[in-house]
Parts: structure tokens; sequence; C-alpha cells
């Protein structure tokens, strides 16, 4: 491997401690193609993509490639977050680092969070200086002043109910006056199964000819998001709406509510 890419792996313990890990030459072994495709575009960059299969019916296509995107590529939402990020920032499913890298030039103070250990390695051979492999849910190290989700990032909690549990959460993860920046979109004819919402959805990921196993994703729309976000003692706001549905909101205590 080239020498230029051994980094220190680094966490944040307790408020602002550095512990430095000792850096890891071997990569994890890839558990699902979306590990290996990830990999695979690390050590050689090439024009492949992923085959993501809802279980709606439909299909995406996405190029390995945005996951190692240089600002320039980024979304416009993107860039309006990374704007409005502010104290001590946790990328919440970094994947493979691209918002943590560009913050990081900009001097600010910036955790990556991501559960796949693949992940975790890359970033840290990327440069990305603090690193927790966790699941959200069961994070719980410190607290932060803004918690960033992009890429359609707060569909890593799966359903209406994990988004509820999430936010509660984040009333532990978020110093008083914190916030929340996070992106989704709102799918066409999310009431075409009134038994169930429609944006809870399942996704398996295809790549390289492998079809991994199905996950929980989660699309919400902007009224549902600001409902539960109310119920869990947040104020939900629109910021930035594109011209497919995807868009970013900004989350705060609600005034009238104290941190559980």
């Amino acid at each position: 491997m080239d020498s230029s890419r051994d980094r220190s792996w680094k966490r944040y313990d307790g408020l602002c401690l550095f512990v430095s890990l000792p850096t890891l030459l071997i990569p994890p072994t890839p558990t699902d193609p979306l590990e290996q495709a990830w990999l695979d575009y690390f050590h050689t960059p090439a024009a492949a993509e992923l085959i993501l299969h809802f279980s709606d019916g439909t299909t995406d296509h996405c190029p390995v490639g945005e996951f190692f995107r240089d600002p320039e590529a980024f979304e416009s939402q993107d860039g309006l977050a990374l704007e409005l990020c502010q104290g001590q920032i946790l990328d919440i499913g970094a994947g493979c680092g691209n918002h943590c890298l560009y913050l990081q030039t900009q001097g600010s103070q910036v955790c990556a969070l991501d559960r796949s250990p693949v992940a975790a390695w890359i970033m840290a051979q990327r440069g990305v200086d603090c690193i927790y492999q966790e699941d959200i849910f069961n994070f719980k190290a410190r607290q932060f002043d803004t918690l960033l989700m992009l890429m359609n990032g707060i569909g890593l909690v799966g359903s209406l109910q994990g988004l509820a549990q999430f936010l509660a959460h984040c009333h532990h993860l978020l110093t008083p006056q914190g916030q929340i920046l996070l992106d989704s979109t709102e799918l066409v004819a999310l009431d075409t199964d009134r038994s169930a919402y429609g944006g809870e959805l399942s996704v398996a990921v295809e790549y390289g000819g492998r079809c991994g196993e199905p996950f929980p994703w989660l699309f919400v729309d902007p009224d549902t998001l600001e409902r539960i976000a109310a119920q869990q003692g947040w104020f939900s706001q629109v910021l930035y709406l594109g011209p497919e549905g995807q868009y970013l909101a900004r989350l705060i205590r609600a005034q009238d509510t104290t941190a559980p």
C-alpha cells in the first residue's frame, strides 16, 4: 500500500482528548457489496456503479465515485449544510468521509461516525482525524453542537418509529443550543399504500453482479418530519427544497421543551 496513505486513526474520548490508535495497514474484509464497492474504488478509482433495488419495485443507479467526491461536486443542499455547521460537529453515517475532509480544511472540529469498519478504515486512510465506528443508536461518547446527516442521511433510521427514537436520542447528543442538519427526499405518491407510510422502504445494493441483503431505509417528507420532530421536542425548518423533492432541514430544540 502507498505509504502516503498510512495515517493514525484517532478518536475523541471525553471532551477534546485525542487518543491515537495504531495505523491500520490491512483493511477489514468487506461483508456486503457496498463495502466491497467502497474498497475497490479506494484502491483503484473506476467508473463503477451501485444498483439500488427498492422494495417498491424501483431501481436507482449510483456511481461509486459519489462517495469520494471533491467539494466542487457536492449537491446544493450539501454546500448549504456545510456552511451552517458550527462548533463541535458529528457527521453521522459519514461513509468515506467527503464532508469531514472538507470541514477539516475549513478548520472545523468534526468527528465522523459510521457503523461500517470498512468505511472507518477508508476514512482513516484518507485523512479523517476523528472517527467513531459505532451505531448511532448506541453512541453516547459526548455531546456536539451540530449533528450532520447528508446524502439522504436520515434514511439510516429506517422507519418513522426509528426517526422518533433517533430524535429522542439526539437530546443526549446535542448541547443545549445545538442543531441537527439533515436531508431527505419527498417521494412522489407517498400515499399509494394507505396501510403503510410510503417512505418506509427496504433497499438491496447490487455491485459487481452480487446483491446484498435488503435493509430498511426511510424517505421522510417535510410535513411528517415536522410532526414527528415536534412530538420529540424539536422545531423543524426546511432550508432548501430541490426540484426533485430533495430537501435540507434544520432542527433545533423547541423553545418550550427542555432536554429529557
